[in-house]
């Protein structure tokens, strides 16, 4: 995912480098971490496209919080708080 940067020339746009790859694996990690399950094949190839075609911090940024902010985050987050009490 994040390559370090070596050097004092080195730039944050190299350390985002993102691959294919390495774009799925971020949105996988996001939909785990933030729903508790897999990506649908569908979220997956979208967020990993506005990945790899700006790849950005603020790109990253945008894919956890429209993850974090939709419907089912919430719901996620209400049942389990729920739960805890």
């Amino acid at each position: 995912m994040l390559k370090p940067l070596k050097g004092k020339g080195a730039s944050i746009a190299r350390a985002l480098d993102f691959g294919a790859s390495d774009a799925t694996a971020f949105v996988d990690v996001c939909y785990h971490a933030i729903l508790g399950r897999a990506p649908d094949q569908k979220g997956s190839a979208s967020y990993a496209e506005m990945i790899t075609s700006a790849p950005d911090r603020e790109t990253l940024i945008a894919v956890v919080r429209s993850i974090a902010m939709s419907e089912e985050a919430r719901d996620y987050r209400e049942h389990h708080l729920a739960s805890r009490r």
